[in-house]
């Protein structure tokens, strides 16, 4: 994947808030609205993350574009040094987006009217309240949950939820509880059209 040095310098020190790497044919004309979006830390990358995205493709009938934000609620800025690792994993004919958008209100911000494929346990987070009193500090996290969510319909957003094992046990979106104002934002992506029991904590453990 060709990673240009300007595109960096104005992630980390200039006014953007994303920048699209990948093919330049594509990208000169790419815009970042109704998309399928793959968000992720791809360390590594992964058949899970592939997978996800062929299928919510397929399902959708939209381009895929992974994001990784250089930004995270719970960890220090990424470095330049790591985000041209993470990036070097993917072909020059994928797409990946890099954002400066911690969650995922701002990340909908970014990519109006696109559909973020997820995991049950990334779907789960948007649910926490702990999360939003770790991003939001002072703000009342029972309320912030709503209103995450709200930011997230105003831009036109969904969410694909592929379903992962957790605890012996696999989850879908029907072990969430999506409250019932919200259940428009959700839809599942059926097993029988995506499974990979694999997961980048895992993976880096066994290295």
């Amino acid at each position: 994947m060709t990673i240009r040095c300007e595109q960096l310098d104005a992630l980390y020190g200039g006014p953007s808030r994303c920048q699209l790497f990948g093919d330049v044919r594509k990208t000169s004309e790419k815009k970042f609205k109704d998309l399928v979006i793959v968000p992720g830390s791809f360390n590594p990358l992964h058949d899970g993350h592939l997978g996800l995205a062929v299928a919510a493709a397929q399902l959708t009938g939209r381009d895929v574009v992974f994001e990784l934000s250089i930004e995270n609620v719970e960890k220090p800025l990424l470095s330049r040094g790591e985000l041209y690792r993470r990036l070097g994993q993917f072909g020059q004919e994928q797409m990946v987006l890099v954002t400066r958008a911690a969650t995922f209100p701002e990340k909908a911000e970014l990519v109006p009217g696109s559909v973020f494929a997820v995991g049950y346990d990334t779907a789960v987070r948007l649910f926490d309240k702990e999360f939003y009193e770790r991003s939001l500090g002072e703000w009342n996290s029972g309320s912030h949950v709503a209103e995450a969510l709200e930011r997230i319909r105003l831009q036109r957003c969904r969410f694909l939820v592929a379903g992962r094992v957790s605890s012996g046990q696999f989850l879908t979106l029907r072990d969430l509880e999506v409250p019932f104002r919200f259940e428009d934002l959700f839809r599942a992506l059926p097993e029988s059209k995506f499974r990979v029991d694999i997961s980048s904590t895992n993976l880096r453990a066994k290295q």
